[in-house]
């Protein structure tokens, strides 16, 4: 009788240890499929993440060379850079209204056909002398001078090349304004043919929401 106790014990002892022995093994194997399965999902979230961080920056790098070709563009235009020394240095006062006239046409098709905030042409610190939004003279634009920092000047100056500020939020918006959209600024330095012209800038203003973000 005691060895049926225990032999019963024994059994009793091994099925025990069996059945840990089942229950640790499918723990195990629950883990190891958990870190299996965690360790692809984490693969293809940084795959996905990289693809589409490659995607964005190609797409902004377009977008960023696509605006400076542009501008480089119309900052060599031989009419364009007349028109600006004209309204900049004002040596040619009787055709001021021409140039002038000019210049406006040159910026509004620029404003509407790129969707820029405003485009104006302004002297080496930074004051418009012709604006986008100008309309017989009378600026309509809420562009400050503030919002065009001298150091992005002197920057773009003395490299002799295109530059993107930062981005901000415009001095003219209310502290109480639901609406206050950030801007950014791409400051192109005009080459006249004469190095001694007071040098002359031209200026996009950029809503970097609309651009940038739906890209």
């Amino acid at each position: 009788m005691q060895e049926t106790d225990t032999s019963l014990q024994s059994s009793k002892r091994l099925a025990y240890l069996v059945f840990f022995l089942i229950c640790t093994a499918v723990v195990l194997m629950g883990l190891m499929f958990y870190q299996h399965q965690r360790s692809t999902i984490l693969r293809g979230a940084r795959e996905n993440l990289h693809t589409a961080h490659d995607l964005y920056s190609r797409q902004i790098a377009y977008w960023r060379n696509q605006h400076l070709t542009m501008a480089r563009m119309l900052a060599s235009d031989p009419r364009f850079r007349e028109s600006a020394a004209a309204l900049v240095t004002r040596f040619d006062a009787k055709d001021i209204s021409l140039h002038r006239q000019l210049l406006r046409e040159y910026l509004r098709a620029l404003q509407l056909n790129f969707e820029y905030c405003y485009v104006f042409v302004a002297d080496a610190h930074g004051n418009p002398v012709v604006h986008s939004t100008d309309v017989e003279g009378i600026t309509t634009s809420e562009f400050k001078n503030e919002d065009l920092h001298q150091a992005d000047i002197d920057l773009s100056l003395e490299l002799d090349e295109a530059v993107f500020s930062s981005i901000y939020l415009p001095a003219s918006a209310r502290p109480d304004s639901p609406a206050q959209h950030l801007r950014m600024n791409l400051i192109v330095p005009l080459n006249f043919d004469n190095r001694d012209q007071t040098p002359s800038l031209l200026v996009f203003v950029i809503d970097p929401e609309a651009s940038l973000v739906p890209l």
